[in-house]
């Protein structure tokens, strides 16, 4: 295995963006320094944010705490396993 999709950034450096290892462990991600953001719809609005420092963010593209939502929510009381 370790196989790995790159790409260049807009200075012109290669990018990890996926990689799977000997290990058969799949990373996506990239070795780079910024967000890792995700978008959706036709206008690419952004859903999702990893931040550098592992902060998660729905609804916010600057999250401060490690799982940070703004908006509406409805969250189901259950068993999480």
């Amino acid at each position: 295995n370790n196989k790995e999709l790159r790409w260049k950034d807009s200075g012109g450096s290669e990018r990890t963006i996926l990689e799977l290892t000997s290990a058969d462990d799949l990373y996506f991600g990239g070795s780079y320094a910024g967000s890792l953001i995700f978008v959706g719809g036709g206008s690419y609005t952004e859903r999702m944010r990893i931040s550098d420092d592992g902060n998660v963010g729905i609804g916010t593209t600057s999250p401060t705490e490690l799982i940070e939502v703004r908006g509406e929510t409805d969250v189901t009381p259950g068993v999480i396993s």
